[in-house]
């Protein structure tokens, strides 16, 4: 899994959109006002600028961090990635909005956790690949 720095990096792809791709949610995020309580199939929205589609909406996706409330306060560009990472089961980062969350939760910025044994149907994940 990405962590938490990773993940965000990857949804602004360059950019300080509102939205993994735009600042209109409707272009590329499945949310409360378009997916009709469901998830939606991938790639049916327009793609953040480094080809990568869904990062805003249809499910949330869990982070390799352990939930910490503070871990981004103060944070710049320049910061290095603050991973969180304890060594327990404790709770767990998950990013990106849902389909049936409003717009506010969507938003590349927005952060929330859970714990990690959770099963719902709108939390997936997002692997990462690193280059050998």
């Amino acid at each position: 899994l990405p962590t938490e720095a990773e993940w965000e990096y990857a949804a602004k792809a360059g950019t300080e959109l509102i939205y993994a791709g735009s600042d209109n949610i409707d272009e590329v995020a499945w949310y409360d006002d378009n997916a009709g309580e469901q998830t939606i199939t991938v790639a049916q929205l327009m793609p953040n600028t480094w080809g990568l589609y869904d990062m805003s909406g249809n499910v949330f996706e869990w982070c390799s961090d352990q939930w910490n409330d503070s871990a981004y306060q103060g944070r710049t560009n320049n910061t290095i990635d603050p991973h969180e990472w304890m060594g327990s089961a404790s709770s767990r980062v998950f990013r990106g909005g849902y389909w049936d969350d409003d717009s506010d939760l969507c938003r590349v910025a927005f952060r929330n956790w859970d714990d990690p044994d959770v099963r719902r149907g709108d939390l997936g994940l997002r692997l990462l690949r690193c280059e050998p």
